[in-house]
């Protein structure tokens, strides 16, 4: 059997990744072939028209960003190959579709405008319904507070959203919601595997930020209750997909939102703040599926 992870050698704040090792040492404990796809090397050691070809006794995750390695994963899995995919609409998954899925469920979502409104009427329309300023734009694809901007002022709003029509950006507005820190919970199958809180950095409102001081901001492991488990399960599961990383905020009355979902999921700090063997768990997961 070998595990198939597609992957790259730095992480998005360009340090060493630490995921493929995790990987790897899961692997070696549990007797399975460890074989890493380095990513940033599409379009040159290998390129999309020399993938491996995958089949039955193969396990695959993909753990990198982006549309070339996104392809490569679509064109690597098939109906023989173990993923983490419970159907095939799951793999062009976005963050709007997301939203739309987890409110038609019924799961607690941050309220949403999922598109930049047309108009100024429309505008002053959607600012009401989500409850006044401050207002989060949140333009959809980056990743580590990156497009992620707080507006005070109707007129900072019409500024921001005039430049992002002007790029064609896709973005949505959502409320703000005050909070102090965090949740990640991953889960796995049908289960949180482990979870932890990262409080808001000095100056911050953001509390995941790429040029922030990872090692000076708070965190810590959370033990949550199994309400809140099941709702983390439940915002997984309704996407079509068997692992990931539920972001949860949590209002003045401790109301649980769910944020987002990340698909792949960069468990490495909370598989550190835990101390739980997350990756060794991802694999004995998708070992069981394929022994079924």
């Amino acid at each position: 059997m070998r595990f198939n992870l597609l992957y790259r050698s730095l992480n998005k704040k360009g340090k060493e990744n630490t995921i493929p090792v995790l990987f790897k040492n899961a692997c070696e404990q549990q007797g399975v072939e460890f074989v890493g796809i380095d990513a940033s090397d599409l379009g040159k050691s290998f390129t999309l028209s020399t993938l491996p070809k995958l089949g039955k006794g193969d396990l695959i995750y993909r753990s990198a960003v982006g549309p070339t390695v996104s392809i490569a994963e679509k064109m690597m899995v098939n109906d023989d190959v173990m993923s983490f995919y419970t159907t095939w609409q799951s793999v062009n998954l976005t963050r709007v579709a997301s939203w739309f899925t987890h409110k038609k469920f019924g799961l607690p979502v941050v309220p949403t405008f999922p598109d930049i409104p047309s108009s100024a009427e429309e505008l002053h329309q959607v600012v009401e319904r989500l409850g006044s300023f401050p207002i989060i734009v949140k333009v959809t694809g980056g990743s580590l507070g990156v497009g992620v901007m707080r507006i005070d002022s109707m007129k900072s709003l019409q500024s921001v959203l005039d430049y992002l029509v002007s790029t064609k950006a896709v973005a949505m507005l959502r409320r703000y919601i005050p909070h102090d820190f965090y949740v990640r919970a991953v889960v796995v199958g049908d289960r949180v595997v482990a979870s932890h809180a990262t409080y808001v950095a000095e100056g911050e409102f953001r509390t995941n930020v790429l040029n922030g001081n990872v090692e000076q901001q708070r965190r810590e492991a959370r033990v949550l209750p199994e309400e809140i488990q099941n709702i983390a399960v439940q915002a997984v599961r309704t996407l079509g997909l068997e692992t990931g990383g539920v972001d949860l905020l949590y209002d003045k009355d401790n109301q649980p939102y769910i944020a987002e979902v990340n698909f792949p999921n960069d468990f490495a700090t909370t598989q550190k703040v835990t101390g739980i063997d997350i990756a060794g768990e991802m694999v004995a997961y998708l070992v069981k599926k394929a022994g079924k």
